[in-house]
């Protein structure tokens, strides 16, 4: 990020436009924004503040439903799988984690990502 905005306002715009009735957003975004993404933008703020973030400190990025994100329900787009928070991030999460990404939310998917 330049530092033209902050990682919060940078995070209410992505919402905004989520939660757009005339978008796609509900459709793309089933279970909406991650609860978590408020937290991480102001953290990221705050670290960018004191000149320690990581390459992508505030950046918003959306999770496909077929990585584990620590706490979170990881559906994979199937109904059959049980409602149990991941234990732990994958490793692809893990490394946005790390880079300073704030997660906006898990995006919808054909069913254990296999369609014709």
């Amino acid at each position: 990020m330049s530092g033209q905005c902050t990682a919060s306002e940078l995070l209410t715009s992505c919402v905004q436009r989520i939660e757009d009735p005339a978008g796609e957003g509900p459709r793309a975004f089933p279970y909406g924004v991650s609860t978590a993404a408020a937290a991480q933008a102001m953290t990221s703020d705050v670290l960018r503040g004191h000149g320690v973030a990581g390459p992508l400190a505030g950046i918003p990025v959306s999770i496909k439903d077929l990585f584990d994100v620590q706490g979170e329900v990881t559906r994979a787009g199937a109904r059959v799988l049980p409602e149990q928070p991941a234990t732990r991030d994958a490793v692809a999460i893990a490394r946005l984690r790390a880079a300073g990404a704030v997660f906006v939310g898990r995006t919808n998917m054909t069913e254990f990502a296999y369609s014709g």
